[in-house]
């Protein structure tokens, strides 16, 4: 079995490659073969002079046709390798070169800062390219006055160390198109997504309180009053006081101490889980810069507390989706030398063999931890039953009734909005 499906792998690399090298398409292979019938049979076996001068002249139209487009794949060659040359540089001894780096953002469009020159003024002629390797990508080449700019948008998080794209060289009607491939050595890292401030704040607060002391900072409560002195906020004046006496009060935080709280964050890899990625570091950019926070993502040896930190373990999490929680246990030998006050876990929407080594960690912990999962798709019409969407809700409801018991929340990022419900929207969800 494994011997045929190589077979026909390879089969299939070698008639994609075959299709790149032929010139006609489908279209113009039809045309030739009617052009050379319509030639044989009735141009010359029958004598029809009409159809015979037709024929020479689609004939002639072909080969200009295949001309201009195979002088078209040649310049555009190589101007294509001219522009990657150009966009190497030299490392520090002066000899090799390495690539640019480049980094991205998953699904946001962005220029590469590749620009091909002069290939928009080839007569007849339609340039289009594509990334093949790294896979999951969307490339474009975009006008920009004579020129065409290279625009990509990775759809997923991750790493490469090179790029080979395909160039199409094609005329307008379809008839002709030659490809060739190029390959460059590339540095590339794609971050997770950002999400919009509305889906942080409101999440779990996980700050606690403090308690009342006169030697304390004033952090607490908005408690006392004192006579108003200029510049002091408007806000924050006692609008009915003023009412009743005439005379401008404002409120002040009451002294207290505020205790130091340390909050565990844990991502758990797994299929589907490129909206918890984003919805994690938003969480960690956007939440957690003024609390101590431990975060460590499956895959990293040891907790981390500082944003690009966080950002590396993200990124290199997406390798172990199918070991999704493995590194609970190392995790849980951390939290038993530093206690935290809260757990914060981020899972993929999609039930896997992650989900034991979940359950078997939140057992353990002395706090019920919050879950947040992050969705690509709509909650509105939950009443359709069939189809992707369908799948997907069933898989969430699968997650959060599987979760929900050992959950101090099951919160649900929406990631296209930046919207969170709570999980009891899905649980509430219905299949009948």
């Amino acid at each position: 079995m494994k011997v045929a499906i190589a077979l026909l792998y390879s089969t299939g690399r070698v008639l994609e490659r075959f299709g790149e090298w032929f010139p006609f398409t489908l279209l113009g292979l039809a045309l030739l073969v009617l052009g050379v019938t319509g030639f044989y049979y009735l141009g010359i076996r029958s004598f029809d002079f009409v159809v015979r001068a037709g024929a020479v002249t689609a004939g002639a139209v072909l080969v200009v046709d295949l001309l201009l487009v195979l002088a078209g794949e040649l310049v555009s060659r190589h101007r294509v390798r001219a522009v990657l040359t150009l966009s190497m540089v030299q490392s520090g001894d002066g000899d090799s070169v390495s690539a640019v780096p480049m980094v991205m953002t998953a699904n946001r469009w962005g220029r590469t800062g590749l620009e091909f020159r002069g290939l928009r003024l080839w007569p007849l002629v339609d340039i289009s390219m594509q990334w093949l390797e790294p896979a999951g990508v969307d490339a474009r080449l975009k006008t920009k006055g004579l020129e065409l700019a290279e625009t990509v948008v990775f759809h997923e998080r991750g790493r490469a160390d090179h790029i080979t794209r395909r160039f199409t060289v094609s005329d307008p009607f379809g008839i002709v198109r030659i490809s060739f491939r190029v390959r460059q050595a590339a540095s590339i890292t794609v971050q997770p997504d950002i999400l919009d401030v509305r889906a942080i704040q409101d999440f779990t607060d996980t700050t606690g309180e403090g308690y009342s002391h006169p030697l304390g900072k004033p952090v607490g409560d908005y408690v006392e009053v004192r006579p108003y002195v200029w510049g002091d906020p408007l806000r924050l004046v006692v609008w009915k006081a003023f009412a009743r006496t005439h005379k401008l009060l404002v409120r002040e935080p009451e002294r207290s101490y505020a205790p130091r709280h340390m909050v565990g964050v844990y991502f758990v890899a797994g299929p589907g889980d490129e909206p918890s990625a984003a919805a994690a570091r938003s969480f960690v950019e956007k939440r957690l810069p003024d609390t101590g926070y431990l975060f460590m993502a499956d895959g990293a040896v040891s907790p981390v507390n500082a944003v690009d930190q966080v950002i590396d373990q993200l990124i290199d999490s997406i390798t172990f989706r199918d070991r999704g929680g493995t590194g609970l246990e190392h995790f849980w030998g951390v939290l038993n030398q530093v206690p935290v006050s809260a757990m914060v876990m981020f899972v993929p929407p999609v039930p896997g063999r992650w989900m034991d080594p979940v359950k078997a960690f939140a057992h353990k912990l002395g706090v019920a931890p919050v879950f947040i999962t992050g969705i690509d798709f709509s909650l509105v019409n939950t009443s359709a039953r069939t189809g992707q969407q369908g799948r997907r809700m069933r898989m969430l409801k699968d997650v959060y009734s599987r979760l929900s018991g050992v959950a101090g929340q099951f919160l649900v990022v929406h990631y296209p909005t930046g919207q969170v419900v709570s999980g009891r929207v899905i649980g509430g969800f219905d299949e009948t």
